[in-house]
């Protein structure tokens, strides 16, 4: 199986290696991951100025880093096939769970849906780790269901994967939406130089009231939880509403 693995951690990321070389014995693989820590960068493209590229040696495995976003390194990647396009994406793993809200932020999960904007078959991965070592767990559990998640993506719909490490452990899997995750950001103030004022955002989860039945619930119990994602983003229940609002008199 050819598959293209990307990350917003960047090429030299833990969980990314241990994948890739935990793939390589069995499937064609090939890496395209940011030069440095992109997380949070959503599905931003870099458009009208360039992107930089280059070849990484002595990974065992072919790597190219890119000076770009994660959704970035996907439609490159892709370009790189020349016509032939991988049987998957896999992107992560991340070393922090994307759960419920999570996934609007996400480049991990971001990547995983521009794949599947392009038609292939593509799987976010995200886990709860506290050492480099906890991404073997996670990669041990992946690869002894890796048939099953298969049979779950499809070419225009992408999952999102979320695993607890070993602390923690996995009772099995739970198949649910979204839930809720805000944070209490709080911006900390640094020092100001002919740029501006620095300012820096932190916080923590807070306790939300969610549906039991969501992935924030379920992963927060032991649980790995899987989501079905899409990009259409349309809000159908809302369409009615608006058409049946009066519309202002046009002045044109």
């Amino acid at each position: 199986m050819k598959i293209l693995l990307v990350n917003d951690d960047g090429y030299k990321s833990q969980g990314l290696i241990r994948l890739a070389k935990a793939l390589k014995t069995s499937h064609e693989i090939s890496v395209v991951a940011p030069i440095t820590c992109y997380s949070g960068t959503s599905h931003a493209m870099t458009f009208h100025k360039p992107i930089y590229v280059k070849k990484v040696e002595d990974f065992g495995y072919p790597c190219l880093s890119v000076i770009g976003t994660p959704s970035d390194c996907v439609k490159f990647g892709l370009e790189l096939f020349s016509g032939e396009m991988p049987d998957l994406i896999l992107s992560g793993i991340n070393n922090t769970p994307n759960i419920g809200t999570d996934v609007v932020y996400s480049g991990t999960v971001n990547a995983a849906i521009e794949g599947a904007m392009n038609g292939i078959p593509s799987i976010a991965l995200s886990a709860d780790v506290e050492t480099d070592d906890d991404f073997d767990y996670v990669i041990s559990y992946f690869l002894k269901h890796f048939n099953y998640y298969l049979a779950l993506a499809t070419p225009h719909v992408p999952i999102s994967i979320n695993y607890n490490g070993p602390q923690a452990g996995n009772k099995g899997h739970k198949i649910a939406p979204l839930g809720v995750r805000k944070f209490s950001d709080l911006y900390i103030s640094g020092g100001e130089d002919e740029r501006g004022q620095q300012h820096t955002l932190v916080g923590e989860p807070l306790q939300i009231d969610n549906n039991p039945d969501c992935d924030v619930e379920w992963f927060h119990q032991g649980y790995a939880t899987i989501t079905p994602l899409q990009f259409e983003l349309t809000a159908f229940d809302q369409i009615q509403r608006l058409k049946n609002t009066p519309q202002p008199e046009s002045s044109l």
